[in-house]
């Protein structure tokens, strides 16, 4: 239902019955999120360490300082 984008199968009449879809999409979304974040962070981290420069690691050229 919230993957698809079709909405509630019926309408939904109680208190209750409308909160849990609200927990549930934040839930969900979080869930995502967070299994995202872990399979970005081990590429993001190669790519941070790849673009590094530290700062002795490079020769004095002979230019100004």
């Amino acid at each position: 239902m919230i993957l698809d984008g079709t909405g509630p199968a019926d309408v939904l009449h109680t208190y209750a019955g409308k909160w849990f879809p609200f927990g549930y999409t934040l839930l969900a979304g979080m869930v995502f999120l967070v299994i995202a974040g872990i399979m970005i962070a081990p590429m993001a981290h190669r790519i941070l360490h790849c673009m590094q420069m530290e700062n002795g690691s490079q020769k004095d050229t002979g230019g100004q300082g």
